[in-house]
């Protein structure tokens, strides 16, 4: 939780630290504040290795300010416009190099409150790996180092999920509600049911929500994808990444914190001007305006979903590389797309400020995608990681 650590001056008057005190909290209810800090020793107690957000009160703090820094797991610094708090802020910022915020940044401030607390709830997740990355994800596989980020990586053997699913019963009105009259078979979809229950199984057992499957190892033996499940479960909260990408499953769990909404991951098929073209088989419908059911493009087999967001629909688009440690994201508008048969089902155009950036310093090809603009959280949650923001 983010701990707000007052902070002001030996000379400072008790009414002056009440009034700012008393301002902060009438705007931040929800935020509790700490006791108020004088010295070095007090400030560097009260912070060791948490999440501070330092209540700049008066002049004369600048030492603090950099006590605070370095006991801190992260600090950033609120100012406002009297007692010589501003001047202290841009001093100590100078040397000690962190974010500041004015005390009237109501969004800036709850952002930044809002990616602390999530930093703490996806340090406790760990990624169900089922089976190994895909052997084309040679950068996104085994190479990222989320562990820190996340709780770390569990493997479990696809085979297992492979033989549990063979060993499922799915009955026919179960199939016939989800079936259609064209597209996959009254076949696929039962394959596609029994890939969803095997892994609802293996996974209720590990307490997990958290997951990626290598998919493609499905095809030979159970002449199904995974596609149907990811998009069924992404529904209804889980977090369900394709092809074994460590990267896009952070990434998806980032974004969903951060909506509260699914999120969709792609393959980056074109960068063209000011918008990226992102495309893959799977999708939750939840964030679709609409969207009919397909074979998964590569194979024809199994249930894919070809879905569209609504044209002008604002999302955001990122990727975490763990790696380098580095969040890129950009936020814009759903362009018009027809569709297109040759690559995945669900496509989605969208216009963003520096695309080109994906290209000219890549760092993995899956990006993932959910609905709203989240940069300000997202470039608060890279500050307070210690990951480098790029914008997109």
């Amino acid at each position: 939780m983010l701990k707000v650590i007052p902070v002001a001056s030996p000379l400072a008057r008790n009414e002056d630290i009440n009034l700012v005190v008393e301002g902060f909290k009438t705007l931040y209810h929800e935020i509790s504040v700490g006791k108020v800090v004088k010295d070095k020793r007090d400030a560097e107690i009260e912070s060791k290795g948490l999440d501070v957000l330092g209540l700049i009160i008066t002049g004369g703090t600048e030492h603090i300010m950099g006590a605070l820094k370095s006991s801190a797991r992260s600090f950033s610094a609120v100012y406002h416009d009297s007692l010589n708090s501003m001047p202290a802020v841009l001093e100590a910022s100078s040397a000690f190099g962190f974010k500041a915020f004015h005390i009237k940044d109501q969004d800036g401030i709850n952002s930044y409150a809002k990616a602390v607390k999530i930093t703490e709830e996806i340090r406790s997740e760990r990624l169900v790996l089922f089976g190994d990355p895909s052997p084309w994800l040679v950068y996104s596989g085994y190479s990222q180092k989320p562990e820190g980020l996340i709780e770390g990586v569990e493997k479990q053997d696809i085979e297992e999920l492979v033989e549990l699913a063979r060993s499922l019963d799915v009955n026919d009105e179960e199939v016939r509600s989800r079936a259609e009259s064209f597209g996959p078979s009254f076949e696929d979809f039962r394959t596609s049911l029994k890939i969803e229950k095997a892994i609802r199984k293996m996974l209720e057992k590990r307490g997990s929500k958290f997951f990626s499957i290598r998919c493609f190892d499905l095809l030979e033996p159970l002449k199904g994808t995974a596609c149907l499940a990811l998009s069924r479960l992404n529904d209804e909260g889980y977090v369900a990444a394709c092809e074994g990408d460590i990267a896009a499953s952070v990434t998806m769990l980032l974004l969903s914190k951060a909506s509260g909404l699914p999120s969709f991951m792609g393959n980056v098929v074109s960068v063209k001007g000011k918008s990226i073209f992102i495309a893959h088989c799977t999708s939750p419908t939840k964030i679709l305006l609409a969207f009919k059911y397909m074979t998964h493009f590569e194979s024809g087999m199994g249930v894919g979903i070809a879905g569209t967001i609504k044209e002008g629909e604002t999302v955001t688009v990122a990727r975490v590389d763990t790696k380098k440690r580095v969040l890129r994201a950009g936020s814009g508008k759903v362009l018009s797309e027809p569709f297109r048969e040759d690559v995945c089902r669900t496509q989605i155009r969208v216009e963003l400020e520096n695309p080109s950036l994906i290209v000219e310093r890549p760092i993995g090809n899956h990006y993932a995608l959910t609905i709203g603009n989240h940069l300000k959280l997202l470039e608060s949650f890279a500050y307070v990681e210690g990951y480098k923001f790029e914008r997109i």
